[in-house]
């Protein structure tokens, strides 16, 4: 009998106890859940960043896609112009030898650039990029002088051109584009749209050099 007593008193000693532990857990839950901030207040402290450090991030984000924009333009810009037959003739080249491009397909000729114009003075061994083909020897052609390179239209090297430079400023620019939204925001923006952006652009490069293709091909017959 004393031995049944004893044990039953254990038992109510143990369930009391499991009952205030688990009621200091809860307090203590109740406790920590007070001193957590609701998810207003929490976006409300990331938007109380410095209003000025934001907007020195969107300028720095706005200087970012300057840059992207210039060094795309320096890259490609003159060469795209000339490849496309978008810029007049500034010359005539003669072929003094032609060799055959990394790709196939793609031919690079050396010869003698003659610029247009009273008084032009004649440059020898002289590099025309991407030719369409392999020119024979003698052969003068009109083309454009970028640099210390001259180009002649090719519908295949505007492809390439426009789809370079898609590249580039889409991978240039992306960084900056994101940038510029956490600055709008006022917070950081999540980044796994941009990166889906980026791939999404560079399709769309090589989608816009296949249709500037046709009228690369235009003026190369009527500008020559």
């Amino acid at each position: 009998m004393e031995r049944a007593e004893r044990a039953e008193a254990a038992e109510t000693a143990e369930t009391a106890g499991t009952a205030e532990t688990a009621e200091k857990a809860e307090q203590a839950e109740v406790a920590e859940a007070g001193k957590a901030e609701p998810p207003e207040k929490a976006e409300a402290a990331e938007r109380a960043f410095p209003g000025w450090g934001w907007r020195v991030f969107g300028g720095f984000a706005v200087l970012w896609l300057a840059a992207a924009l210039t060094v795309t333009w320096l890259l490609f810009g003159a060469r795209l112009g000339a490849l496309s037959g978008f810029m007049p003739p500034t010359g005539s080249f003669a072929v003094t030898g032609c060799f055959e491009g990394m790709e196939e397909g793609d031919f690079s000729c050396r010869g003698r650039y003659t610029p247009f114009g009273a008084g032009a003075v004649t440059r020898e061994d002289v590099l025309l990029r991407s030719a369409d083909d392999e020119h024979r020897l003698g052969t003068r052609t009109s083309v454009r002088l970028v640099g210390d390179q001259v180009f002649e239209p090719s519908p295949i090297g505007t492809f390439e051109y426009v789809s370079m430079a898609g590249w580039t400023v889409s991978t240039l620019g992306m960084p900056g584009l994101w940038m510029l939204a956490s600055a709008r925001r006022g917070r950081t923006a999540d980044g796994d749209g941009y990166v889906f952006a980026w791939l999404a652009a560079l399709l769309g490069a090589i989608a816009l050099g296949l249709a500037v293709m046709p009228l690369a091909w235009v003026l190369s017959l009527i500008r020559g």
